[in-house]
């Protein structure tokens, strides 16, 4: 052992409903007003990879503070690539990612697996946008 200190947990989670993945990690939109913070979302809607591949559509709903540009949570459907996609998530969150910085993301592409932007990334720069209006 160690003197490892627990740094306490997001609340990742994922399931399947039939043909559906659903999956969330860190604050929703309710909690994270009641937390005080300058809620701003988006609902982000693309493909999981190239449509000759067999992509199919996912969902994204990206929560961040607007005051500081925090990405707060996010929670995702879709049939096909949505637990690689709460990972990437999950981690921007861990180490205190703003939503600018899911844009500068160099994420893994190839056509069998991703569309040339990945969703995610597409999910920061819709925030970012939202977050200067």
């Amino acid at each position: 052992g160690g003197n490892t200190e627990f740094r306490g947990v997001l609340g990742t989670g994922i399931f399947r409903i039939f043909d559906m993945t659903v999956a969330l990690t860190g604050l929703s939109e309710r909690d994270a007003i009641k937390e005080g913070y300058d809620v701003v979302t988006c609902d982000n809607r693309k493909l999981s990879k190239t449509e000759y591949m067999g992509g199919k559509i996912i969902i994204i709903k990206g929560i961040a503070d607007r005051k500081t540009g925090r990405l707060l949570g996010a929670q995702i459907v879709g049939e096909d690539g949505v637990d690689k996609r709460i990972d990437v998530f999950a981690t921007a969150i861990t180490f205190g990612a703003k939503v600018e910085d899911l844009i500068h993301l160099d994420l893994a592409y190839s056509p069998p697996y991703s569309i040339t932007k990945d969703p995610v990334m597409y999910t920061g720069m819709i925030l970012e946008s939202k977050m200067k209006k």
